[in-house]
């Protein structure tokens, strides 16, 4: 099945199945019509993200043809704010929730949240990638913070000061061969895990509004910018 959300609607989530559209709403049982994020987890279960809480739903333990049964989780049960902004699963199936009140890690039995008080440079969490280390990356609300690493203890934020081309970063990528590449506002940055190298127009980008990164079959690097792809 297809599952789809509309950019700056109230509109609920909606499934194609191949033949028909189907959108389920608070009439359904979801604790917003303002689907924020979802992901579809290791297991089959379906994880949507709102702004009144993260749900899933596990019909694949029953029938893909029963009618869903959305299971809600709030801050009465752990997350520290119900807008929910972004959703990633780890590979041993956990999941990484950004909320506007901070980073959640969940282990489908307890919520661990990290905030400003642990070293984010805000609780609104905007993004959140996995390199191939497994560490996190995150950027948050306002924009301009940088980025920050996470490995599984202490927070560290790049920012300008230390190389980074541009705090407000629109896009992150990891190659076949482990680097980072952090597409940002003034150019593309990579980093080696030590140093942060820059790459802008005066090195060949069409602009240095970096808005997607990918790497083709044969190791080659794509990069979008707000001027076309290079």
């Amino acid at each position: 099945c297809l599952w789809l959300r509309f950019r700056n609607a109230d509109s609920g989530l909606t499934q194609f199945d191949g033949t028909t559209f189907t959108t389920y709403t608070t009439n359904d049982g979801l604790p917003s019509n303002h689907i924020t994020a979802f992901l579809e987890d290791q297991n089959g279960t379906l994880w949507i993200g709102t702004q009144g809480g993260l749900v899933h739903d596990d019909r694949h333990q029953k029938s893909a043809n029963t009618v869903p049964t959305f299971t809600t989780y709030t801050t009465k049960g752990g997350l520290p704010n119900n807008h929910i902004t972004t959703l990633i699963q780890s590979p041993n199936g956990h999941l990484w929730i950004g909320t506007d009140g901070g980073l959640t890690h969940f282990d489908r039995t307890a919520f661990t949240v990290y905030t400003s008080r642990d070293g984010l440079p805000h609780d609104s969490i905007n993004q959140i990638y996995q390199d191939t280390q497994g560490h996190l990356w995150i950027t948050v609300h306002p924009p301009g913070n940088g980025l920050t690493h996470f490995n599984g203890k202490t927070f560290t934020t790049y920012t300008a000061q230390n190389g980074l081309l541009d705090q407000e970063v629109k896009w992150l990528f990891t190659d076949r061969q482990g680097h980072l590449w952090i597409g940002t506002l003034g150019g593309l940055n990579r980093f080696d895990g030590k140093t942060l190298t820059s790459f802008t127009t005066q090195n060949g980008l069409s602009h240095n509004n970096v808005q997607s990164i990918f790497e083709d079959v044969e190791g080659h690097l794509w990069v979008g910018t707000y001027c076309g792809l290079c």
